[in-house]
């Protein structure tokens, strides 16, 4: 996102996943810089579709859910420093297919450019999918149930927030409350 300080355009970039605790008392007397400006024009929908995005859950047809069942555990298996989350995109978006007709998926596992070694986890992280989904949904060269149009590794600085409003972050916090007593949360 661009702003501007001081008269200069600038690049602001934000993550969620990158907090830094601060007490308010040190804010006690600060004032918001009044040359820093965000130039887009919807830059305050884009940072509040930002922050939106980053705490409400995606949800996914109950039908491809229930498709989904015999992968669910390799889904969650990734490197949670390493894999920032797993996006996807499916067709047709409605829960009304027949058994016989498979659900296009197209998955994107995100990688943080600020972990070492994370492009090679993530792209391990998507061959074992594909490996995964051929396994359980194809057979003599047809897809059924879910058909896998693409499984790929991509960097957190080429998914983008307008990847956001085609794809849906699969989260995987449920699997952490099964546990007894739960979890970290994935």
């Amino acid at each position: 996102m661009l702003f501007r300080s001081d008269g200069e355009k600038r690049v602001l970039e934000l993550s969620a996943l990158n907090k830094v605790f601060v007490d308010k008392k040190t804010l006690i007397g600060v004032e918001p810089d009044p040359g820093a400006v965000l130039t887009e024009k919807h830059a305050n929908n884009t940072l509040q579709a930002w922050l939106a995005a980053r705490y409400k859950r995606a949800s996914f047809p109950d039908d491809l859910d229930r498709r989904m069942q015999p992968i669910k555990k390799k889904l969650s298996s990734a490197d949670p420093k390493a894999i920032i989350g797993t996006w996807m995109r499916y067709e047709p978006e409605n829960n009304r297919l027949s058994q016989a007709e498979p659900y296009e998926l197209w998955v994107n596992i995100v990688y943080s450019t600020l972990e070492y070694g994370a492009k090679a986890k993530a792209e391990n992280h998507a061959n074992e999918l594909r490996v995964n989904f051929e396994k359980n949904f194809r057979e003599e060269d047809q897809w059924h149930l879910i058909y896998l149009r693409a499984c790929e590794a991509i960097a957190d600085t080429v998914f983008s927030v307008r990847h956001m409003n085609d794809y849906k972050q699969w989260r995987l916090e449920h699997l952490s409350l099964k546990q007894d007593p739960p979890g970290e949360f994935i």
